[in-house]
């Protein structure tokens, strides 16, 4: 991609002046940028090295950034416990704020995958409580849409569609496309577990179209199964068998990539 030329040039430029610091910084953003793509084998391998940079020089952000990135890796192979120790761990060394918000979002969502709903819900409104006094819109969308989703899991219908109705004022508010896809996707999967099939498949249907058209592949992964299960909420079956195979062939693929990649970086660390 163009970004990660940008950063390749950018990488030449600060070796030749031995900036350490900013070597570390973009060696990370060129992981993020392969990670975006799905490129996971070289995404570890530029994080990696920007941990080594940044324990060597003691810069306690940018290692806490990578701790972050590395326990999003643990998440998606399905280690909750590592996952939840790198988040944790990021969490004692990060002094910036808005990473300081990923990162209890980041521990939510942890809980919730070890079905402990009371500390990721807690875990979310701080993370919402700090977005609102660094006043950062998105990470406040962000935090909203969380405790909507696992207010779902609490069994408290209101309080979810509350939280992602000011999630969502807030995405159109800042027009970011890609957040408002994301909290109308988790929104028509809020309504679904209400039984509220049509309106559900409308919310669906529309983070589907913004995308299509914003390339948002992991989005469009997770929106493929909702929507084969709106479907069939309303009774349409051959919609619904479509978008399950939509869903299946692109989970197949992404579930691929991450399990060879986590079968390579476990047996590194030994």
């Amino acid at each position: 991609t163009n970004a990660i030329k940008y950063f390749k040039k950018s990488l030449s430029f600060r070796k030749l002046t031995n900036d350490k610091k900013g070597i570390g910084i973009i060696l990370f953003n060129i992981g993020n940028a392969y990670y975006s793509v799905k490129n996971y084998k070289i995404a570890l391998e530029n994080v990696t090295k920007a941990i080594d940079i940044f324990t060597e020089i003691d810069y306690k952000s940018g290692l806490a950034s990578c701790l972050n990135f590395i326990g999003i890796l643990y998440a998606d192979w399905g280690n909750n416990d590592l996952a939840l120790k790198s988040f944790t761990d990021a969490l004692k060394i990060e002094e910036n704020k808005v990473t300081q918000i990923d990162l209890y979002n980041n521990i939510g969502n942890v809980y919730v995958n070890l079905q402990n709903f009371d500390t990721a819900f807690s875990k979310y409104s701080k993370a919402y409580l700090l977005s609102k006094e660094d006043e950062n819109l998105s990470k406040q969308a962000e935090s909203l849409k969380n405790l909507g989703l696992v207010s779902i899991d609490m069994g408290n219908n209101i309080q979810s569609n509350q939280y992602l109705k000011n999630a969502l004022l807030i995405s159109e508010k800042i027009q970011s496309k890609e957040l408002e896809a994301s909290i109308l996707s988790s929104f028509g999967y809020s309504l679904l577990f209400q039984q509220q099939c049509n309106n559900s498949l409308s919310y669906l249907l529309k983070s589907q179209e913004i995308a299509n058209e914003y390339n948002l592949q992991d989005l469009t992964s997770k929106n493929y199964i909702f929507i084969s299960e709106a479907y069939t909420c309303i009774g349409e079956g051959a919609k619904a068998k479509e978008y399950y195979k939509k869903h299946d062939e692109a989970q197949n693929q992404n579930n691929k990539e991450l399990n060879d990649l986590s079968i390579k970086y476990e047996t590194e660390k030994q």
